[in-house]
């Protein structure tokens, strides 16, 4: 269970990453520049990828997870 937690958590940093660089892209915007347009798509890739992560590999790595073997002491 640890194991999904910590996954779970990376991929909500992720997002909150994502939400700051769309925050910077529009204040790029906001300012007339022509960079906030490229932040903007960038963020928007990074978000999609992110929910593929988060509703696609992080059920199936749970578990894959939940059928391994407990490690025995030698391990």
């Amino acid at each position: 269970m640890a194991g999904e937690r910590r996954l779970v958590f990376w991929l909500q940093l992720s997002f909150a990453g994502d939400f700051l660089l769309a925050a910077i892209a529009v204040a790029l915007l906001w300012s007339d520049e022509t960079a906030g347009w490229y932040l903007l798509v960038f963020v928007f890739l990074r978000a999609v990828i992110g929910a593929v992560a988060l509703f696609w590999i992080a059920p199936r790595a749970a578990r894959d997870l939940g059928q391994k073997p407990p490690p025995t002491e030698d391990e």
